[in-house]
């Protein structure tokens, strides 16, 4: 407020004050109440005094009788409650509002702060994740046991009890990287979330290769025995033979994580898709180089290769009586793999809530 703008006008310099500064003070007192000024405010206004004007002229003519007057004003307030809430409502709904009434009111306000959706994994899903994961683990355990308690019986020594068990190992190791998946921002620090990103590689590479090439390896072994006394000769496949390929595979697994990790380390971060949301995730700490890209390139060929390879050891042994080859069971496992991984992207594309469903499809 200028009040040199007044005092040219002709106004008294002490009036200008004494009337400023209760203007001032009217204005800074907690108890000031201004008109509201966002769209459809003088709607509202005008429904207001509809309806208080309606309700005070009934009292001075006595159509409100005095008895009546108390459960006439809460029908008047709950009637204002419904007119205005659909006011509102039609206001947000209208394809050419930009911000909704509350929005715009807290911004004139200076009180408005943008929410953002975080897309956490909430509760329902973690406890999900870590359910399933240490049903697996749990799982894995309970048959390993199984099978070395029963590694004599005639059944579990033609299914070769050492690849069953190595089979567990594998099991087991991949299903504890669902535990680190759990890990988000919302209730763990950066550090945790960095942690449980860099044990990713770890628990689903050595897993994935401890797995199938333990199934490759067991394949191999009955398709090379079967196919040598079908053409009558006497042969000895140990164990250790058919360590070979595993040994490869695993090494090589392990030497392309550390290398990840040493020169591309994963790490959590949080990547804003928008004004109003953001979502966090794993990524390597530097996007714009290629040795992550050939790192994660080389593991999806040797993973992938090992599938592909255990898959035609299935179809070969496919006619192998089950007791000695169990290549139904197998091929069910090939094609549940198949299909969760060409089926995983259809699924999270057409959902609604695809962080959510990206996670659960994990599983």
């Amino acid at each position: 407020l200028d009040s040199n703008m007044w005092v040219d006008n002709g106004f008294e310099s002490r009036s200008v004050k004494e009337y400023f500064d209760s203007i001032r003070g009217a204005l800074g007192s907690k108890n000031a109440v201004l008109d509201i000024s966002f769209p459809i405010s003088q709607d509202i206004y005008q429904l207001l005094d509809n309806k208080v004007h309606a309700y005070l002229n009934g009292t001075v003519t006595n159509m409100i009788l005095e008895s009546d007057r108390p459960s006439a004003r809460k029908a008047i307030g709950n009637r204002l409650e419904d007119e205005l809430n659909a006011m509102v409502y039609d206001y947000n709904s209208k394809a050419s509002t930009k911000a909704t009434l509350l929005q715009q009111y807290q911004k004139l306000r200076n009180v408005y702060t943008v929410e953002i959706n975080m897309n956490y994994l909430g509760d329902t899903l973690r406890d999900y994740g870590y359910s399933i994961g240490i049903l697996q683990m749990a799982m894995a355990v309970s048959f390993a046991i199984w099978t070395y308690v029963q590694r004599s019986s005639r059944v579990i020594r033609a299914s070769q009890p050492f690849f069953l068990i190595l089979l567990c190992v594998g099991v087991f190791t991949f299903s504890a990287s669902i535990i680190p998946m759990t890990i988000d921002d919302k209730n763990f620090s950066d550090e945790a979330c960095n942690k449980a990103c860099m044990s990713l590689p770890w628990l689903i590479c050595l897993g994935w290769s401890i797995l199938f090439s333990a199934l490759y390896a067991k394949l191999r072994r009955i398709n090379l025995v079967i196919g040598n006394a079908r053409a009558f000769r006497s042969v000895t496949i140990t164990e250790k033979d058919m360590m070979v390929s595993f040994s490869i595979l695993f090494t090589s697994n392990l030497v392309l994580i550390i290398l990840l990790n040493i020169l591309d380390p994963m790490v959590w971060k949080r990547i804003q898709i928008s004004p109003t949301e953001s979502y966090g995730a794993c990524t390597v700490a530097d996007t714009s180089t290629v040795t992550w890209k050939i790192i994660f390139g080389i593991l999806g060929f040797l993973n992938g290769g090992v599938l592909i390879l255990a898959n035609v050891e299935a179809y070969k042994a496919r006619k192998i009586d089950t007791e000695y080859g169990e290549s139904v069971y197998i091929g069910l496992i090939m094609l549940f793999f198949s299909s969760n991984c060409t089926g995983r992207r259809s699924f999270v594309l057409h959902c609604s809530e695809q962080f959510h469903c990206a996670f659960f499809s994990d599983f």
